[in-house]
């Protein structure tokens, strides 16, 4: 991709005002903006050892600095008068110039309408990718169950749970706790997993689907899945009432804490795949809170398309051993 040194190339001008402008990062955007190119973002600079860097205060992204009002709910300034605009605005709802905090922030605040108590979350799988979404839910505030089988026989997850301050539970327990489900099994036991925690205690939650298809064959890793089909799409077979959201799976376990570590001006990209909008726009509030910037691929059936970004991310870093680095999208000026 091109240097990062780059990648504040193409925004406006400052103003030469001593007022604060009253252009807003949407018109500042489109100013430059109109067609969507995606490009790779190396952090080989960054340290293995580096601290993370802390979340963004009150869920807000490092973009979000137009707030003229926060409301409960998605709100906008001003209405988008162009397809291109509307385009952006679903993407990046922060250009908007009153983007919210995420939908549950912490009930510290004493006003009812602007802050809602966090939403309960259970999360299945207690390997590297389940703790660490433990570790940043819990550190936002979430109340967090993790959910594995055969308890008696895993003292380190016990250990890690007092520690931490979560709770460990068998899986169904975890299920029926949650508002929202966290999957970070492996692609071997999700099927297992999923059927022990119940369609009926599944339905109607966020299921936020961290897995990718993916197994050991003889030439390395292989892709389980069909050609027309996902493991996103067999999750949501496998739990046909709840709600499934493609998220947590184009990048390494290393980087899920580091959105902004890479690059000083702007957190990187996450992207999300789903059938339910609502699902998703409570998902990415979650995302921006870690300091990610959520994009929105569309259906669930374009989690394909992810998990082979899954692959291309795994064949990189086996390749070169670089852990730290993640995918990300820019904003470049149309050519005439």
């Amino acid at each position: 991709g091109a240097p990062r040194s780059n990648r504040n190339a193409v925004n406006p001008p400052p103003s030469t005002s001593t007022q604060e402008t009253t252009t807003s990062p949407l018109e500042q955007h489109m100013w430059t903006s109109t067609r969507l190119t995606s490009r790779f973002i190396l952090g080989g600079a960054l340290k293995a050892d580096e601290p993370s860097l802390p979340a963004p205060r009150n869920g807000r992204t490092k973009l979000a600095r137009h707030q003229p009002q926060v409301r409960e709910g998605r709100t906008y300034t001003r209405r988008a008068k162009k397809n291109s605009q509307e385009q952006l605005l679903r993407v990046h709802p922060h250009l908007s110039g009153a983007h919210t905090p995420a939908l549950v922030p912490s009930a510290s605040s004493s006003d009812p309408t602007t802050h809602r108590r966090k939403a309960r979350i259970g999360i299945l799988g207690a390997g590297s990718v389940g703790k660490k979404l433990a570790k940043m839910l819990h550190s936002q505030g979430y109340p967090v169950v993790i959910g594995a089988r055969n308890l008696e026989d895993k003292p380190d997850l016990l250990e890690f749970c007092k520690t931490l301050g979560v709770k460990a539970a068998p899986v169904k327990e975890a299920a029926q706790f949650a508002e929202i489900i966290a999957l970070a099994t492996t692609w071997e036991g999700t099927e297992d997993a999923l059927h022990t925690a119940d369609d009926h205690t599944l339905h109607g939650k966020i299921l936020i689907d961290a897995t990718n298809p993916f197994r050991l064959g003889p030439n390395g890793i292989e892709m389980t899945s069909e050609k027309d089909d996902s493991g996103g799409e067999q999750v949501q077979r496998w739990a046909p009432h709840s709600k499934v959201v493609k998220a947590f799976n184009t990048v390494g376990v290393d980087m899920f804490d580091r959105p902004g570590a890479l690059d000083s001006t702007r957190p990187a990209t996450m992207f999300v795949a789903g059938d339910d909008s609502g699902a998703k726009d409570t998902v990415m509030d979650i995302l921006r809170e870690f300091g990610w910037e959520p994009f929105d691929c569309g259906s669930l059936r374009n989690s394909r398309h992810l998990e082979s970004m899954a692959m291309l991310w795994i064949d990189y870093s086996i390749r070169t051993g670089e852990k730290l680095f993640c995918f990300g999208v820019d904003f470049f000026p149309a050519t005439e």
